[in-house]
């Protein structure tokens, strides 16, 4: 998913979170956590091409690369640790045990929902195995590219 789909539905969700819980933080936190998991990408160029030559155009590249499923020139391997389902399930379990909490507990929620968001988003959007975002399964694939992207 591109990361400017991402920015416009987190904004949106960032806003009904802001407008449901009465929260400006927990708004921001959801649209913050909900473009920034991508992190987790820069950390796969490092593992596969080092800091030299790092730059956010080139790493957008490489991305784009290994959507369109060109391995030889994106990447080999997809480790991307903060998109997966496990993770996912756990901080839910966070947020519904602070709900009571008012400030702490609407700052947790926005972040799960925008969170949440993220990962519906690039199971939606990206054409990967329908297991792919449980880190579980992309360790028991040895985060093989070839195997976690669908055929076609």
């Amino acid at each position: 998913m591109k990361v400017q789909n991402h920015i416009i539905s987190s904004v949106c969700a960032g806003w009904a979170v802001w407008f449901f819980t009465k929260s400006l933080y927990a708004g921001i936190i959801c649209v913050l956590v909900g473009v920034f998991i991508d992190i987790d990408h820069v950390l796969d160029y490092m593992l596969h091409f080092g800091w030299r030559d790092f730059s956010i155009k080139k790493l957008f590249h490489i991305c784009q690369q290994t959507r369109e499923k060109k391995v030889e020139m994106g990447f080999n391997r997809m480790y991307v640790f903060l998109h997966a389902h496990e993770l996912l399930v756990f901080l839910w379990f966070i947020a519904i045990y602070t709900k009571n909490i008012y400030f702490w507990g609407n700052i947790i929620l926005g972040a799960v929902i925008g969170y949440t968001l993220h990962l519906t988003l690039d199971c939606l959007g990206n054409s990967m195995h329908p297991c792919m975002y449980f880190l579980s399964y992309r360790i028991a694939k040895k985060f093989d590219i070839r195997v976690l992207f669908r055929k076609g």
